[in-house]
This record gives C-alpha cells, sequence and structure tokens, in this order.
C-alpha cells in the first residue's frame, strides 16, 4: 500500500547554496553578488536569469537596488524575470488545457458536493447548509478547495491523506477523507468534461511527467521556506539552481539543500538583541501609540521613507493608520487594502443586503453611503431627507419599508406640495435597484446588469485621477470589472438560475476577495507583512504584533487538519512555522540597524495575549529578567511623532473638547427639566440644552426607553382626557380604556407588522397599564379626582425671581388632582415615570438626602400659578404616578418634603440660575453617568484629554 505519493521524480543532482553573511541588508548583498557573477565589463544582463525572492516588495526592491548600483556604476543593464515561489512552476513548464478560473472552479466545487449523497456529506459537516442556501454551500465548497490546494502545493492529493489515517488506524476520519477523495475525485471530472485544468492538478501532473525545463540561471535570494511542489519542481531543474541564503556561514547545518530553514535546528535556537528593544502595551490603540513613541524616539535621524512598520495582525492597522494621520503621517499598507473597507466595497454590500432583505434598516444603510447620498442629491432630491429618515424609524421603529414609503407620501400631498425627500429618495431607489429583480437568469447573464447599477452611483461624477479619494474609486470598479468579467466567462453548464439578488451575493464573493493597492510616497510610512521585513533594506524596523499566535502564527484546532496529521503527512505545521519565524527575527536584528519590537495585552476584540515565545527564546540566566519585563503592568506613552521628512509643522497638542462660545442673547426662560441636566453637568448641560445637539439612532431593533414611556404616556394622556372614564373607580372600565387606547396607538405608530421585540413591549406596557388601572381605581374611591392632564405652561405668570430678574419657567405638567377633605382642598401635581428602576420623588431628586440634583418637582410649585380655574390653596403636594418595571411600586408616589427643604431646592435654583446667567459652561465634569451621547465630543475614556488629572498625564507621558 503507497502511504505518501511516489517520489521517483526526485534526483540526485545537487543545488548550489552560497551564504551571504547577515550583517547587512539582504537585497545590496545579493545586487553585489548578481554584478560579481554576470557582469561583463560594462553590461550586467540577467535576460536568461531568473531570480526567485519571497514576496512581491522584495522583488520590487530588488530591481531598484540593481538599477541604482548599474547607474552609479554607469553599467547597463539588461533585467531578467524576478518572481515569488508561487509563479515558478508556470515558469517552466506549459500546460495542456486552459486553467479554469477561480469562478469556475468555486462553481465546480459546488456542483460536486451538490451531486455527493447526503448521507455522505452529512458525514464530512455536522450541520449542512439547507437546500436553499447556495451562500452556505459555497462557503462549504471553498473550504474544501483550500484544503485541496493546501495538500496539492505538498504533493499530495485527498486520497492520500486517507490512506496515512488507515495506516495509523483511524478508521473513522479515514472515511470521512474517502468520501472527500470522492468528492475531489468529482470535481477533476466535472473541469475535465469542461476541457478545463485544475492548476494544482495541473502541475502534480507535470511533476509526475517530469515536464520542467530551465533554459537558464535559476537563483534563490532569501528564500527560507518552500513547500513540496516547489521543490519538487526545483529538483527537475537542479544543475541550474543556485540557492543564495542569508545567515552567517557557521550555520550551513541550519539549512536544507534548497536552502530553508530546517525546523529541529530552530526550535532552540538563542535570540539576542531582544532586551531593551521590546515594548509592551495594552491593546491595538496602544500599538500604535508606541510606534508613534518610537519614531518619535529618532527624531531627525531618519525619514519616514526609511521606516519600514511590520503588521502581522491585520486587525491593528486601522489603528495605526489612524495614529499616525492624525502626526500628519501617511501610511501605505504594502498587502494592499481588502476592497470590502473601502467606499464601493461597503457601497456594493449595502446594495446586496438591501436586494437579499428589502428592510428599512437596509434601506437606511444603503441610502447613508455617501456615494449614494450624493447620487440621491443629483436626482434633485433636496432637504434634510437623512434627518426625516431617522425620525421616521424613531417614531415607528418599522421592521419593513412601510405603506407610506412604498406608496402614499411617494404621491403629491393634498395642498399640491411635491412629496417630502424621504419618499423620493426611496422611490429613486427602488427605480435605480429595479433592474436587478425578482426574475431568475443565468448567474452569467447578470453581469451586465450589475455593473451599470453600480456605475451609475458614480456616472455624474468627474473624476481627477490625482486624488487619492478617485483613484481609489476607479481602481475598485476596474476590479468589480474583474470580477463580473470572470463571471462572465462561467461555464453554462455550471451557471446557476438565480435572481439578481443573488447574483449581487454571489458576485460579491469574489469581488470582496481583491485588494487596493495604494502608491508608495517619500513621506509617507510603509506598513508591511512579517515575512517582508527580513529582506527590506530600511534602516528601522519597527515589528508589532509580537504575541503568541500571531508571531509565531498557530494552527491546532483545525475541522480537517489538526496539527498532529499535519505533522505525520509533512505539511506545514507548529513547528515549521516556529522555525521559519526565529529565523526572520535573528535576520532583522542582525541586518537592521534599528529595530523595536511591540507586543500588546489584548486583541482588536479584547480578548487576553501573551508575548511571542521567540521574545523569550534567550539564554536560561536572561530568562528571569526577559518574564518581568514582559509581563509588567504596560505603560502607555502620549508622546507624538517628530520625524524629519513627514508634513507636519510642529508638535501635535493632546485633545480638548471644543469651548463653549458666547451665546447670541441671554436666556430668559428655562423649562423645569433644564436644571437637573446643568446640576450633572454645566458643558453637557450646554451641548443638550443650549446648542440642542443630540442623536438619532437607526439601529436599535426595540423601543428605546424614551418610546416606550411615550407609549404609555400617550395612553395616559387621553385617560386624562376623557371625563368619563377619568372619574370612574370601575378597575374594569378603566382597564378596557388602556386596552384599546394601546392597541390604537401600537398600531398607529408601530403598523400591523412591528418588530418582535416591539410587539413583547406592547405587551409589558399592557402589563404595566393593568396594575396602574387597579392603582388608579383605588385613588378615586379615595377622593381624588382629575383637575386638569397635559396642562403646558409656558407664560409670563410662571417664574422664579432671583436677583431682582424674573427667569420664565416653562413645563408640562401630566396631572392636577383634587380632593376635598375635612381639613379643606388638597391639590396634588403628579409627573407619569415609566422607568424601570421605580425610584420614588426623593432618590430622584436628592443625593443622599442632602444634595438636590433634580428640580422638577419644587418647581412645578412655580408652574401652577399659570394654571387657570385652579382654586387657591396654601400648599401642593408633588409627586410621581410610578409605572416600573417592578409591578408592586406602582401607583401614586408623593414627596414629603418640608418647608425648610422646598425653600432650599429653590436656592439651588436661583444659583443654577445665576450662572447660566453668566453662561459658566466650563470645565466638563468626569465620570459623567448621563449624557452617554455627548461621549466623543466630551473625549470620554480617551487617554491624553486636557480634563484628564494632571498627575495622571504627568505618569503616561513620562
Amino acid at each position: 500500500m503507497r502511504i505518501l505519493p511516489d517520489r521517483s521524480w526526485q534526483t540526485d543532482m545537487a543545488i548550489t547554496r552560497e551564504f551571504l553573511d547577515w550583517s547587512g541588508p539582504a537585497l545590496p548583498k545579493a545586487a553585489e553578488w548578481l554584478l560579481h557573477q554576470f557582469r561583463d565589463g560594462d553590461l550586467l544582463s540577467l535576460r536568461n536569469v531568473v531570480l526567485v525572492v519571497p514576496g512581491g516588495r522584495a522583488a520590487r526592491r530588488l530591481l531598484e537596488v540593481l538599477v541604482e548600483r548599474c547607474e552609479a556604476e554607469r553599467v547597463i543593464f539588461e533585467p531578467g524575470k524576478i518572481i515569488t515561489p508561487g509563479e515558478l512552476p508556470e515558469l517552466l513548464y506549459e500546460a495542456k488545457l486552459p486553467f479554469a478560473n477561480a469562478v469556475t472552479q468555486e462553481f465546480a466545487w459546488l456542483q460536486a458536493l451538490r451531486e455527493s449523497p447526503e448521507e455522505d456529506l452529512s458525514q464530512i459537516a455536522r450541520r449542512l447548509p439547507s437546500l436553499d442556501d447556495r451562500g452556505g454551500w459555497l462557503a462549504l465548497a471553498d473550504m474544501i478547495a483550500e484544503i485541496h490546494r493546501e495538500l496539492a502545493a505538498e504533493v499530495l492529493d485527498f486520497g492520500h491523506v486517507q490512506q496515512r489515517l488507515e495506516a495509523i488506524g483511524s478508521l473513522r476520519e479515514a472515511g470521512r477523507w474517502r468520501i472527500l477523495s470522492d468528492i475531489q475525485q468529482r470535481y477533476l471530472r466535472i473541469l475535465d468534461g469542461l476541457k478545463l485544468w485544475d492548476k494544482q492538478t495541473a502541475r502534480l501532473f507535470a511533476i509526475e511527467h517530469r515536464e520542467f525545463v530551465a533554459t537558464g540561471p535559476l537563483i534563490l535570494i532569501g528564500v527560507a521556506d518552500m513547500n513540496a511542489m516547489q521543490r519538487a519542481v526545483l529538483k527537475q531543474v537542479a544543475d541550474q539552481v543556485q540557492a543564495w541564503v542569508f545567515a552567517s556561514p557557521t550555520q550551513t547545518n541550519d539549512f536544507d539543500e534548497f536552502g530553508c530553514v530546517i525546523p529541529e535546528r530552530w526550535q532552540h535556537a538563542k535570540i539576542d538583541g531582544i532586551a531593551g528593544r521590546t515594548t509592551i502595551v495594552n491593546g491595538p490603540s496602544e500599538q500604535a501609540m508606541a510606534v508613534i513613541q518610537t519614531l518619535s524616539e529618532f527624531e531627525d535621524r531618519f525619514r519616514v521613507d526609511d521606516v519600514a512598520v511590520a503588521v502581522p495582525d491585520e486587525r491593528i492597522v486601522p489603528y495605526i493608520r489612524q495614529r499616525l494621520k492624525e502626526c500628519d503621517l501617511e501610511t501605505r499598507l504594502e498587502s494592499g487594502s481588502p476592497i470590502r473597507r473601502n467606499p464601493t466595497g461597503r457601497l456594493f454590500r449595502a446594495m446586496a443586503s438591501h436586494l437579499e432583505r428589502q428592510t428599512f434598516r437596509t434601506f437606511a444603510n444603503l441610502v447613508r453611503h455617501p456615494d449614494v447620498e450624493r447620487w440621491l442629491r443629483q436626482q434633485g432630491i433636496e432637504g434634510d431627507w437623512l434627518s426625516e429618515l431617522d425620525d421616521y424609524y424613531n417614531q415607528r421603529l418599522p421592521q419593513t419599508l412601510g405603506r407610506e414609503l412604498l406608496s402614499g407620501s411617494a404621491r403629491p400631498r393634498r395642498d399640491g406640495t411635491p412629496p417630502d425627500g424621504l419618499s423620493q429618495a426611496f422611490r429613486s431607489v427602488r427605480e435605480w435597484l429595479e433592474p436587478l429583480g425578482d426574475a431568475e437568469k443565468p448567474l452569467h447573464e447578470w453581469a451586465d446588469t450589475i455593473y451599470r447599477c453600480v456605475t451609475q452611483v458614480y456616472r455624474s461624477n468627474s473624476f481627477d485621477s490625482e486624488s487619492p479619494n478617485d483613484r481609489t474609486i476607479l481602481d475598485s470598479i476596474e476590479q468589480l470589472k474583474a470580477a463580473l468579467m470572470e463571471l462572465a466567462r462561467l461555464p453554462e453548464l455550471l451557471a446557476p438560475l438565480v435572481t439578481g439578488a443573488e447574483a449581487v451575493r454571489l458576485v460579491q464573493r469574489a469581488f470582496e476577495r481583491a485588494r487596493l493597492f495604494e502608491e508608495s510616497t517619500a513621506d509617507s510610512v510603509d506598513l508591511i507583512g512579517w515575512l517582508d521585513v527580513r529582506l527590506d533594506d530600511s534602516p528601522v524596523a519597527i515589528l508589532t504584533g509580537m504575541n503568541e499566535g500571531i508571531v509565531p502564527n498557530s494552527r491546532n484546532a483545525d475541522m480537517f487538519l489538526p496539527n498532529e496529521l499535519r505533522r505525520s503527512l509533512s505539511l506545514e505545521d507548529n513547528d515549521r512555522r516556529y522555525a521559519r519565524d526565529a529565523y526572520t527575527l535573528m535576520a532583522i536584528l542582525a541586518s537592521t540597524p534599528e529595530v523595536r519590537l511591540i507586543a500588546g495585552r489584548r486583541s482588536a476584540e479584547n480578548d487576553p495575549l501573551v508575548p511571542s515565545r521567540l521574545l523569550l527564546a534567550c539564554p536560561d540566566e536572561e530568562l528571569p529578567g526577559r518574564v518581568k519585563q514582559l509581563f509588567d503592568p504596560p505603560r502607555t506613552s502620549l508622546a507624538t511623532a517628530r520625524i524629519a521628512g513627514s508634513p507636519q509643522a510642529g508638535p501635535r497638542t493632546v485633545f480638548e473638547p471644543p469651548r463653549p462660545v458666547r451665546l447670541p442673547k441671554p436666556i430668559v426662560s428655562m423649562r423645569v427639566t433644564e436644571f437637573a441636566d446643568y446640576l450633572k453637568c454645566p458643558y453637557r448641560y450646554y451641548l443638550k440644552q443650549r446648542l440642542s445637539l443630540k442623536t438619532r439612532e437607526t439601529t436599535s431593533l426595540e423601543m428605546p426607553p424614551s418610546a416606550f414611556g411615550d407609549l404609555i404616556h400617550d395612553v395616559l394622556e387621553e385617560f386624562g382626557r376623557q371625563k368619563d372614564v377619568r372619574d370612574s373607580s370601575s378597575v374594569e372600565t378603566i382597564e378596557d380604556f388602556f386596552n384599546q387606547k394601546l392597541d390604537e396607538m401600537a398600531t398607529g405608530t408601530f403598523g400591523t407588522e412591528p418588530l418582535p421585540a416591539v410587539r413583547i413591549q406592547v405587551e409589558q406596557a399592557r402589563e404595566r397599564l393593568r396594575v396602574f388601572a387597579e392603582r388608579q381605581a383605588q385613588w378615586r374611591a379615595d377622593g381624588w379626582r382629575v383637575f386638569a392632564a397635559e396642562q403646558k405652561i409656558d407664560s409670563a405668570d410662571s417664574f422664579l425671581e432671583v436677583d431682582g430678574e424674573p427667569m420664565y419657567l416653562r413645563g408640562r405638567i401630566d396631572r392636577i388632582d383634587i380632593r376635598e377633605t375635612e381639613n379643606g382642598l388638597e391639590v396634588a401635581i403628579l409627573d407619569y415615570k415609566t422607568g424601570d428602576a421605580g425610584d420614588p420623588p426623593e432618590k430622584k431628586h436628592r443625593k443622599k438626602k442632602e444634595e438636590w440634583v433634580d428640580l422638577q418637582l419644587p418647581l412645578y410649585r412655580q408652574l401652577i400659578r399659570a394654571v387657570d380655574g385652579l382654586p387657591d390653596v396654601d400648599a401642593f403636594q408633588v409627586g410621581y404616578v410610578l409605572l416600573p418595571r417592578e409591578l408592586a411600586k406602582t401607583g401614586m408616589h408623593l414627596a414629603d418634603w418640608t418647608p425648610d427643604e422646598l425653600a432650599e431646592a429653590d436656592e439651588v435654583a436661583a444659583d443654577v440660575i445665576r450662572n447660566i446667567r453668566r453662561e459658566n459652561f466650563w470645565p466638563p465634569r468626569e465620570d459623567v453617568q448621563y449624557f452617554r451621547e455627548f461621549a466623543a465630543i466630551c473625549q470620554d475614556g480617551i487617554y491624553g484629554t486636557t480634563t484628564e488629572d494632571a498627575a495622571t498625564m504627568e505618569m503616561l507621558s513620562s
């Protein structure tokens, strides 16, 4: 039985190895060796030479170095091919059939899965997608295709894994791999029927039939790791191959015949030069700040283009880019940015979601996209229709697109005025996406329609090729065109019948795999991959993400290929990754003048991290000190970068909330609810009450507390106005009224198909009103009756005189109740409260019964003077009508403040009025539990704000 693949293609021809000392940058040394070996007088010809380097960045830089050296020495330069190991096979053999493109391969795997027996499929995945979930099946197909590519890279197929598992007695897993092998063979037969080849399989065929030929020297430059397929290709042309290794000549036994690291030789390597160069910080934002701190240390010694920042954890890239941008430093991401993160990628995703779901939220996300908003305004839609959208959502919390948008509001109003902007926007979006309707067509026939719909948004724009933003859009559209062209070439046999929405979602999968590459400038900091740093000749290397699981990367839990099975099959495993990364770090430290290493304590998802094992690879006597350094509490620095060559004019200041400006006219009236806001924070009071700033929520899936309270309040308002009901002491009569009005108002506000959570909340409101009906009936039986409801007070009769000047008070009193007793007339001023806590007036208004924090109820004593027809009384009772979550607290709760306490409240109100008249709104208070909508303005929780404690600032910047 054959356990591993036949290796008869191997030969005894030796590959020449050369060790280039790593005491300096690798690529300049390589250029020097190329000149030495291939220069003939004043000519350096590499036309017949193939140079293989680990990555695209090294390829570009090697060419630049060669050009610079030849220009400096006045040598004529004839370049050859500079490629990466992944490009090597197709350079040395000729395929017999065209290769299937990525989309065709994807749908061939999908077809192979669909043709498999269901009982077989249930053994390879615990939970299979539903029959109509094409996206789920494609995800499963992609997973299997990735395994196919990885195994083929090691000259293996699914059958080899099955044989290996049978040999070690793992028969159950071997059964899974037998099924996968059947699917793999079915996939290859599908491509054969289309006269197409799978690239990986074609390479295996060429290796088996010894089809690889090199017509000139083939030089591996600093290639420290290769898969079995690449090694097999090189073996067939070994007499032409040279491996140039960047390491000390004393380390020849640490590298194999291809110049790659031997994993077992590097497992216990000692890495010098880490002590004093490592910084441990908390999270991604602090890693970004540590990069800036490192840049600032170099001052005028280096320019920004002398610095390379390694980002092995791409999740922290946005943090680094944002922080450097704040210091006026541009960045360039060497690997390119994912297209899903740029505007066109987000537009396509929003289109796909809306076409697929047709909900209000998907519509809102789509029209909020800046490009769609601009396009809608170009269609002549005027006004603040985005605010209309927010208001509509906050009032109705719609699950679907309401009838008002679908038909009613899209027509002119009765007075002849045009329809509102929101309805016009909806109509324009509906017409825009109408070609991508529900009709089913073969997938490839949707390509032209999808392209026209996307580009319609940009058709009226004039693009400037010099503008980075415009270039991003143009490049994205080119990537979309490429994805659609692949889709258009999908063989008819594999093209499913799909709706426009399904087609867009399928195209999105291919489109979002693309990346956009940025041009490098003289004043930009390069953000590069971990493995690119080793061959980079920048004099400064900043290595971020030096954490276990990131460097070195580890793969232990794998649905199909766990680490032990990988080791058994000689696949890339954790030991091989560790060896490669240990060598990489040692090479960087040996060849780069300035190296800094940064590790975080937490990931972007706030998961705990530990420092990389590489940072602990030191002699035993140094280990205690190294551990102490790596696990001491992190410190954060607020220093900003000032580095030669950056365009910034000078040092940046720490953040500060914008200061209040003088109000255009004096404040002469206030709502009684404003006083509590001022007492909590004068600055946030200024933002809310004087500047009228507020946020609009369009993502909530349930009624916010304010809307829930408004619903109950509206029912109670109707109750207060219906004299025959409000005077009743019958629980049944009151409860029936509450139920009827609640149903009417809930349907009128949220429609007949509200969000599921809203339905639950309506029933919760019904239960609170049911209990209140009992309390109200008892209150009426005790002699109390409603005198007035919803009394709006905004007149000159209601004021508080302070320092000889009146401050007019405004407000709305929910209820005024009266009753006649033996001691005379009693008046109760009541305010409805529906908060979950159900706090009584004393707790709400005073802190520890000493400090007044709210003055609403005491100030009602001033409002009451403006109520017409109210009989004169000496004193008023004030209190709450509570309808909280804890139903036992439901009912009327009157405050029992003494005249002296109420006089104290009046004095506090007078002090607030004095401060407001002086416009004392600064500084913001810290640790404010309210006004979360102003957190960004006030820089809540952000290091480096002017409101922080000075001692903390000093400690952080030390």
